[in-house]
């Protein structure tokens, strides 16, 4: 009788693994899942745009996020008075460093370079800084000598391009002596339609990644989720559709114009960028 039980048991256990989590009429948003994928599920009748193999779109959606209600933190631990006009729905779980330089434009730029360097596109790797001068990565490494603001800078010895730590470094080095203005150099516009994960909405003093999109393949409407850092330097965060919470969660839709309201700003077609 007791085995007999326990069968019943471990059935039951069984399907109950299969039952979704959540209905689709409740907010899309499945707390303490691990990632962007898992945790933000799309509402019908809208699908997630195909990612490829290697892509960005993948590693975006791929992204670990911290635990429900984690305070968002700025780069000395100490936590941030949450906006109350743009809470978030998730923080990604991307450390921002121990000083004030992975603000809010260079918050965008780690994202790229962490996928760059995941996929080990070394060379694709270069930003540029206030002077002008372009800095590959892989010729820092090797010890190039660099001219930042009249003053001359080097690495003494040659780093191992490989290791994440000589990353990081050479990514302090790079948040230092850039902003929006540099990152300009480094981006290119793109048409609306064209929109995909991954591109940048920049407006005055606004920057936001489109971290995943979503589309009805009925009437071809779309839908983005957001992240953002901050100044000073904070955690990296998914943008909370505050107007629409219940029905959208995370989700903002891309107006029939090519518009995305934030509820805090408006992007317009010609604010759209990507990396090149």
């Amino acid at each position: 009788m007791q085995m007999k039980s326990r069968a019943y048991y471990i059935v039951i256990v069984f399907l109950w693994c299969f039952i979704p989590s959540g209905s689709r009429g409740q907010t899309p948003i499945r707390q303490n899942k691990a990632t962007v994928l898992v945790r933000f599920e799309t509402p019908e009748p809208y699908e997630r745009t195909d990612a490829p193999p290697h892509s960005f779109a993948l590693f975006l959606r791929n992204l670990p996020l911290l635990p429900e209600n984690t305070p968002i933190q700025n780069y000395a631990n100490e936590p941030l008075k949450t906006d109350t006009q743009s809470p978030p729905a998730a923080i990604l779980d991307i450390e921002t460093g121990t000083k004030n330089w992975q603000r809010t434009v260079q918050s965008l730029m780690r994202i790229w370079a962490e996928y760059l360097f995941e996929q080990q596109r070394f060379s694709a790797i270069r930003f540029h800084i206030r002077n002008g001068k372009a800095i590959p990565y892989q010729q820092w490494t090797q010890g190039m000598n660099i001219l930042v603001d009249n003053r001359a800078y080097w690495t003494k010895t040659p780093y191992n391009p490989h290791q994440y730590r000589t990353f990081r470094r050479y990514l302090d080095f790079i948040f230092q002596y850039s902003d929006f203005q540099t990152v300009l150099r480094d981006i290119e516009s793109v048409a609306a339609s064209d929109l995909a994960p991954g591109d940048l909405l920049l407006r005055d003093d606004r920057a936001m990644m489109v971290l995943d999109m979503a589309v009805n393949r009925e009437s071809g409407e779309r839908m983005v989720l957001l992240a953002c850092g901050g100044t000073p330097a904070q955690a990296i965060r998914v943008l909370q559709n505050t107007a629409q919470k219940d029905v959208l969660g995370a989700w903002f839709k891309i107006g029939e114009q090519g518009a995305i309201n934030t509820g805090v700003v408006e992007f317009l077609p010609t604010d759209f960028y990507r990396f090149k």
